[in-house]
């Protein structure tokens, strides 16, 4: 439905979370095509999903804005995860799971149980977070650790001055044991051996991962397994 674009209002979460971005690219689209998809707000219409659109529209000067309103248990969490498919900077990322990591950790202590989840099964908050972020886990504990031990590296990271393995990497022989360092190797050198010795078939590790907690709060969708039998 049409409102006027006065009674929207920006989710402040959205600004503690997200860096500014060029909506130059998104402004041109909507003068060409219109407004396509209607912003997402609460009762109140605070936005929880499409500030990028709201800001163009407002810079365009347009009276009046397509809404859809949506009440969710959790806004902050329903915020993060409209955003799965933006271009985020690891900051943003970082941003999302020290958000999302205290919104679970209030609401349910940090291990809490899940309805949706066969008896008495309970969740992992890293599992969590990288299923509502859509960052893969390894790449969501790297950037974890970085911001853990060298925060300063991220801006080198979101610059293209160094790559997220390669700031983990320094972080890596700076900071942590040897220790945690061969512990972490030798599970890694472990599964390859096994993956390379078995000639596991795609199809049936993926159905494995996606009926094994908690590898199966990982959303492998069919579209990604396609994408990955290609490329095999």
């Amino acid at each position: 439905m049409k409102v006027d674009i006065k009674k929207v209002k920006p989710n402040p979460k959205n600004d503690e979370i997200y860096s500014p971005t060029d909506l130059t690219p998104l402004k041109q689209s909507l003068e060409r095509n219109g407004q396509l998809e209607p912003i997402v707000v609460n009762k109140d219409n605070i936005i929880i999903s499409g500030h990028r659109r709201y800001f163009s529209i407002l810079q365009l000067g347009w009276k009046e804005i397509d809404v859809r309103i949506v009440e969710y248990e959790n806004e902050t969490i329903a915020l993060i995860e409209h955003n799965q498919t933006r271009m985020k900077s690891v900051s943003d990322i970082q941003n999302e799971f020290r958000i999302l990591e205290e919104e679970y950790r209030s609401n349910l202590g940090g291990q809490g149980k899940r309805n949706d989840l066969q008896g008495d099964k309970r969740f992992n908050v890293y599992v969590e977070i990288a299923n509502k972020t859509g960052v893969g886990l390894s790449k969501l504990k790297q950037i974890k650790s970085i911001h853990n031990y060298e925060p300063k590296l991220l801006e080198k990271i979101d610059s293209g001055e160094l790559s997220v393995s390669k700031a983990y990497k320094q972080v890596q022989e700076k900071y942590m044991t040897k220790k945690d360092k061969d512990e972490d190797d030798i599970q890694k050198s472990k599964l390859k051996k096994f993956l390379e010795t078995e000639n596991i078939e795609l199809d049936n590790l993926i159905d494995t991962l996606q009926d094994t907690y908690p590898y199966s709060l990982l959303n492998i969708t069919s579209d990604k397994v396609e994408d990955l039998k290609k490329k095999d």
